[in-house]
């Protein structure tokens, strides 16, 4: 399983102090990780289509004012394609999708008041 370290530093980036836009964002998290999600199947190399059909992710809480958004695929070759092996460059699909989705995010979250 490869869990994007980007998307946690979205997803703390995005920690907010009060109740009113804590939950506007608890709220939003299903559209917010499938912004994500999106951004790293567009960048997911392909030639069967399992290793994009297989990317997805989860949010949970962590504390009492952060959330966490994991992105990850269950594919076992997964890794190898994000890091990549003495015989392959690494792809960085998970790192540059989580990078290229959070103006996307601040700027949907900016849109309905959460920041």
């Amino acid at each position: 399983m490869v869990i994007s370290k980007n998307s946690r530093v979205i997803a703390a980036s995005l920690t907010l102090k009060g109740i009113k836009s804590f939950e506007k964002v608890k709220a939003a998290m299903p559209l917010v990780g499938s912004i994500v999600q999106a951004e790293i199947r567009s960048l997911t190399p392909h030639i069967t289509g399992t290793l994009k059909r297989s990317v997805s992710y989860r949010f949970y809480e962590e504390g009492k004012w952060k959330i966490i958004l994991e992105n990850y695929s269950s594919v076992y070759y997964a890794p190898f394609v994000e890091y990549g092996t003495y015989k392959m460059s690494p792809r960085r699909m998970f790192a540059r999708g989580s990078e290229a989705a959070h103006p996307k995010i601040e700027q949907y979250l900016k849109g309905i008041g959460a920041l």
